[in-house]
């Protein structure tokens, strides 16, 4: 960093624009770059967990510090994880999975329209 710009490493890592979106806060003196991740591919992988209740902790954890990254310190929430954090995890977690195995059904449902007759939920 004390050598002039021209002279920095070059970035590698490519931006997906169309995944992210970026808020800019100001903190004092400082600029915060605040980025939500939109994409649904963005989920970890169950299959990379070797069980269900370490699955949903490691999704409570991960949402518990994304929230405390939008908060001032004084508000972050600290120490072990809550029931209710990890219902809202499992809850994400299930509502996601249904989302992505039936996309037709969820639009549907969404906008308050029957379910297609072609649905494998119709019954």
């Amino acid at each position: 960093m004390k050598e002039e710009e021209e002279l920095w490493p070059k970035n590698k890592v490519e931006k997906d624009l169309t995944s992210c979106d970026e808020v800019k806060k100001r903190n004092g003196t400082q600029n915060v770059f605040v980025s939500t991740v939109t994409s649904p591919s963005w989920r970890l992988d169950p299959k990379r967990c070797s069980n269900w209740k370490r699955f949903t902790r490691v999704h409570a954890w991960i949402n518990r510090f994304l929230q405390n990254c939008q908060l001032p310190a004084e508000r972050r929430k600290i120490g072990e994880l809550t029931p209710h954090e990890i219902l809202e995890a499992e809850l994400e977690i299930i509502k996601g999975a249904q989302r992505e195995a039936f996309p037709e059904e969820y639009s549907a449902l969404l906008l308050n329209k029957p379910i297609p007759k072609s649905s494998k939920l119709i019954n």
